[in-house]
């Protein structure tokens, strides 16, 4: 359907690429094996054992990774560079051993490596749990669940401080994720463009084989 982007879908036990991040990013101990990734327009999940028995869970985590695919593809490598921002810049750690001291570029190296607040990697993710909290709405109302919005809205927000996203924004409240619910529930569309509720609507009523 035009509203759903291309997209590919990999898993992370069969990816030497996924495996090798995995060790990269020692700091998140269950990358491989809770999180789902996505890299421009390949979503992997984590194994596909998982993926046959959460089918439910499965169609909301396919709802929030197509978001960052959108993203992906309205803005390109602007996208992925702001997502890894501000650590991406420690690579340029390397570079600047051409022209500088070695222990400015360790000191270089150290400071954009630790766990600075990420403000796009931050909006991104809002955005994308915002969508999660849509989807799951959607699915209370269609198949009759009784899934606590509020309470996933809780639980979202502790992802944004701890070692799952690199403590990416410790100051970050429930008070986006609560209006949403309550706009969500209230049958309106909040914060974002249209489209991606069109989006999220058309993956929500395809029965999406994984």
């Amino acid at each position: 359907m035009s509203n759903i982007p291309e997209f590919k879908v990999a898993f992370k036990s069969e990816s030497l690429l996924m495996k090798i991040i995995g060790k990269i990013l020692f700091f998140n101990k269950t990358f491989m094996t809770s999180y789902t990734t996505t890299l421009g327009r390949t979503i992997y999940f984590t194994d596909r054992k998982y993926v046959k028995a959460h089918p439910v869970s499965t169609k909301v985590v396919l709802v929030h990774e197509l978001i960052h695919v959108k993203d992906y593809e309205d803005s390109g490598l602007r996208f992925q560079l702001g997502y890894a921002m501000p650590q991406i810049l420690s690579v340029l750690a390397f570079p600047l051993f051409l022209i500088a001291p070695w222990w400015a570029c360790l000191a270089w190296f150290a400071f954009f490596l630790a766990p600075l607040p990420a403000f796009f990697r931050m909006k991104s993710e809002e955005k994308a749990y915002t969508f999660s909290l849509y989807a799951l709405h959607k699915l209370n109302v269609k198949n009759g669940y009784n899934i606590d919005l509020k309470a996933q809205a809780v639980q979202y927000t502790s992802n944004f401080k701890n070692s799952g996203y690199y403590f990416m924004w410790p100051f970050f409240t429930d008070t986006h994720f609560m209006t949403a619910v309550s706009e969500i529930q209230a049958g309106r569309k909040p914060f974002y463009d249209v489209s991606f509720y069109d989006m999220a609507d058309a993956i929500l009523e395809l029965d999406v084989k994984i």
